[in-house]
């Protein structure tokens, strides 16, 4: 596992972790994780989907917290 894959581990653990601890406290989590769908142009003609998200201000505060869990500083 190279250290670009272990981040986007730890990047998909914080959002997942984050909408359990807002469907814990009774939020709606569409409410505050909206995704958004993007394309990106690849060579040859293609075509790639990217799955990105909407933020609400409570979801990033969420996410600060659980990735306080993992590691001191966040980038």
């Amino acid at each position: 596992m190279n250290f670009g894959m272990l981040e986007n581990y730890n990047k998909f653990w914080n959002i997942k972790n984050a909408k359990l601890t807002c469907k814990r406290s009774k939020f709606m989590i569409d409410e505050h994780f909206t995704q958004v769908g993007k394309t990106s142009k690849m060579p040859n003609d293609g075509v790639k989907n990217i799955l990105e998200y909407k933020l609400s201000r409570y979801a990033c505060y969420l996410i600060i917290q659980s990735s306080k869990l993992i590691k001191r500083k966040v980038r």
